[in-house]
This record gives C-alpha cells, structure tokens and sequence, in this order.
C-alpha cells in the first residue's frame, strides 16, 4: 500500500456537519460524494439526525477502519 493511499484513496469517510436540508454546504458535499460514486463506507456525523439522504449516522466507536 502507498503511504498515501488513506489520503487520496480513503476506505472510509466521515463528513463532519452532513445535513438534511438541500443547499446547506453539509448536505450538498456529503451527496455529491455519494452520487460520485465513491466505493468506501460514507457516514454522515450530525448529532441532530440520526441519517442523511437514508444513509445512517455512525453511533459511538463505529467510525474505524479495519
């Protein structure tokens, strides 16, 4: 594996402020991302919804990479 590997081709993505409502910054990066077709695991983190775009937030200690 390429030390930079995690940067640029990442297993797992974490968007920080993912929201539910269209056109707020959060909502728009994290569906772009989906819609781009990225293969890893996607979580939304947003301590106000429990998922985004019907994709589930992590719960505590979920978010790690094997």
């Amino acid at each position: 594996m390429n030390k930079l590997d995690a940067i640029f081709s990442p297993q797992s993505l974490a968007v920080i402020g993912a929201s539910k409502t269209p056109g707020k910054v959060g909502h728009d990066i994290f569906v772009n991302i989906l819609k781009g077709g990225y293969q890893g695991t996607l979580y939304p983190v947003n301590p106000k919804a429990r998922s985004v775009s019907r994709i589930q937030g992590p719960t505590p200690g979920r978010c790690r990479d094997h």
